[in-house]
């Protein structure tokens, strides 16, 4: 059973989500994820297992910089989260493999419909008028090359802690994590885009040829 009241009590910065009300609710949750689950070139060699592992034990591991990573253990830790909320999820894995270039990110039900969240990069699909895309009308419009008519949406506060070459550590946006994840195949990106016309690297992602 989800110990959702326990949740502000137990994790200080989800003190002003004490339940999923609302879309946003589940933003917040997110921008959370990505803002404390810090990135280390070398991920913590961690068992990155659905509803399985110990919620706080991984908050406390991210908050003293003992644990961190890439996708997995984000959308690891968002899912973690989302079930004590008592929110129905499941975890997609997509990405072109030939490239040897996937991710992962969580599919969240809201109110009787699934979304697709990306808490490694703390962003989500809408519609040009910026309305949150339903995960199947994302993957039709996708389908049909329809790229035009939705867009990727970052969050604007949320910051992750990057582990330098040096030792340090330095925030950065959602949009420069997507850059740094593409700087070592920038021909992916520059070949997919002449194909199919679109510039945002997440897009081509969910392209699967």
């Amino acid at each position: 059973m989800p110990l959702v009241n326990d949740l502000p009590k137990l994790i200080p910065e989800l003190q002003d989500v004490p339940e999923i009300r609302t879309f946003q609710d589940i933003l917040k949750v997110r921008d959370f994820v990505f803002s404390t689950v810090p990135w280390f070139k070398e991920p913590t060699d961690l068992r990155m297992n659905f509803h399985t592992n110990n919620v706080l034990n991984l908050y406390w591991d991210f908050k003293q910089y003992k644990a961190g990573g890439w996708c997995g253990l984000n959308a690891t830790f968002f899912d973690l989260l989302m079930y004590w909320y008592g929110i129905r999820t499941r975890p997609y894995n997509y990405g072109v493999s030939f490239y040897g270039l996937t991710h992962i990110g969580i599919i969240v039900e809201y109110d009787g419909i699934e979304f697709f969240m990306d808490p490694y990069f703390a962003a989500h699909y809408v519609h040009r008028d910026g309305f949150p895309l339903p995960f199947r009308d994302l993957m039709n419009l996708i389908q049909d090359r329809k790229f035009d008519r939705f867009c990727s949406e970052y969050s604007s506060d949320a910051r992750k802690l990057v582990l330098e070459e040096d030792g340090t550590y330095t925030q950065w946006s959602p949009e420069e994590m997507v850059e740094m994840a593409f700087v070592g195949s920038p021909n992916y990106k520059k070949t997919l885009t002449r194909i199919f016309g679109v510039d945002d690297p997440r897009i081509l992602m969910l392209i699967k040829i």
